[in-house]
């Protein structure tokens, strides 16, 4: 499994063994590889951003722990005066996409760990029939998570196994799931911008539902949460769509769509994976002049999630740690995040 800790190029020019890789304009900084133990760059030399900079927050998957380690890690920054949930965008993928929708919702961080934590624990497993094939899932997880380099070509041949699987919940379980099983959401798109990551199984390519589109947002939200193998590919309009994991690999979750904050000024993103193809949406976005920060969940954080993101039982100790991570990178974070308050339209 791939190191999920990353190196931190500060402004002292001194790489630290953080958690958040911050990528600043300007060839100065050296962009330092997930897989690096540390580099010495160059003494920061890009100007601050102007008032007008529109903030970006990205939310990976990663299922129901990956949702988990993202709210606690939103409420611990926010609890250090960094308010993510105030980005000018929101973009998310898969469990990330639902933990948007439901910020864009107005549900206060407080009160969705609140909720998080009043659940009762249970395994990810119930006794019975999980109404699909968990081998066949894990198989077809793994051609995502063991790529090299995940191509059009591969999400077409993930698509089609996701259209091929014998058993899988349905279209219309996987709507009843959106609607009535994961609380705090509206049935209709937030006037806040939101995007949506969801794949398309015939053609590979990646799509950013927004509420211009004329798509509910509860199979928009369906779409980016069907994982290929485990649920049945969601029909919006003509096309069929898959959870937008298959977006990149991801050791245990999955990072997030950063091409969906594409043009805006500061881009902060949770991810729960690195890879080759991150690192290089993060160079292109820099070349058009964004700052990128990436937080990942460090070794406690890692250890809290688990093997299975679907093990429920580990929600309340993975938000805890989400929590706790906070407090050992909102120095960083605030001092990019706050530097500047966006221009309000």
């Amino acid at each position: 499994m791939m190191n999920p800790r990353f190196a931190l190029a500060l402004r002292s020019g001194r790489p630290l063994g953080l958690t958040v890789r911050s990528v600043v304009l300007g060839a100065a900084l050296a962009l330092l590889l997930p897989a690096c133990g540390g580099a010495t760059p160059a003494a920061r030399t890009a100007p601050s951003p102007s008032p007008n900079v529109r903030r970006a927050l990205v939310l990976g998957g990663g299922g129901p722990t990956g949702r988990a380690f993202e709210l606690g890690l939103l409420k611990g920054l926010r609890d250090a005066g960094i308010d993510l949930t105030q980005a000018d965008l929101v973009v998310g993928t898969s469990a990330g996409a639902v933990l948007g929708s439901q910020i864009r919702a107005g549900e206060s961080v407080d009160t969705l760990y609140a909720a998080l934590l009043a659940d009762p624990n249970s395994p990810s497993v119930a006794h019975g029939d999980p109404g699909y094939d968990p081998a066949y899932f894990q198989q077809t997880v793994q051609l995502i998570n063991g790529a090299p380099e995940v191509t059009p070509a591969l999400r077409i041949e993930v698509g089609k196994r996701a259209l091929a699987a014998a058993k899988a919940l349905s279209e219309d379980t996987q709507l009843r799931f959106i609607e009535t099983d994961l609380g705090g959401l509206v049935h209709e798109w937030p006037g806040q911008p939101l995007k949506v990551a969801a794949g398309d199984v015939a053609d590979g390519t990646m799509r950013f539902f927004d509420s211009t589109q004329g798509v509910p947002i509860e199979q928009a939200l369906a779409a980016s949460t069907a994982a290929p193998g485990r649920v049945a590919p969601i029909a919006i309009g003509d096309r069929r769509y898959m959870d937008g994991f298959v977006g990149g690999p991801c050791p245990g979750g999955c990072w997030p769509n950063l091409d969906g904050a594409a043009g805006y000024g500061l881009i902060v993103a949770v991810t729960l994976g690195s890879g080759p193809q991150l690192t290089q949406q993060i160079e292109l976005l820099r070349s058009r002049g964004s700052r990128v920060v990436i937080i990942s969940p460090d070794a406690e954080s890692a250890a809290a999630r688990g093997t299975d993101p679907f093990d429920l039982s580990r929600l309340a100790p993975t938000a805890a740690a989400g929590l706790r991570q906070a407090g050992t990178v909102a120095t960083e974070v605030r001092s990019i995040w706050n530097e500047r308050l966006p221009a309000r339209r």
